[in-house]
């Protein structure tokens, strides 16, 4: 009988190893990996509001990256900034719903509502202004 018991003990702590690694190995997936690559100019501003409003932070540090990796807005927020700039107004719209829009996602969608929103009011005044 104590055979038994020691067995179903050693599989509890090898079952908390097991998750803990998994738990552990799925975090570093989801590191942010592309701060230093290049992005373009919205893309850049976008992230540097995440960075403003989820951290209140400088963003000259590589630490502050993986800072907002640890906080869920932050990162979801970061990920939102790429996927929102590439993405189709109507998919824009959709993903930016309040039903799976939470903070992080919310900061990527005003920032791109502002910025269409300036995008079109130059078209407007250009196309107003070559019609006179």
């Amino acid at each position: 009988m104590k055979c038994n018991s020691l067995s179903w003990t050693v599989i509890l702590q090898l079952t908390v190893v097991i998750c803990c690694v998994e738990l552990t190995a799925g975090r570093i997936i989801h590191r942010i990996e592309d701060y230093n690559k290049p992005m373009s100019e919205p893309v850049r501003q976008c992230r540097n509001a995440c960075l403003t409003k989820h951290l209140k932070e400088e963003i000259n540090d590589i630490m502050v990256t993986d800072e907002c990796s640890d906080r869920p807005n932050c990162f979801m927020c970061w990920d939102y900034c790429k996927i929102l700039h590439e993405e189709k107004r109507i998919v824009r719209e959709l993903m930016c719903s309040d039903v799976i829009c939470y903070s992080g996602c919310k900061t990527a969608c005003m920032y791109y509502s502002e910025f269409y929103r300036s995008i079109k009011h130059k078209h407007t005044a250009l196309a107003a202004g070559t019609q006179h």
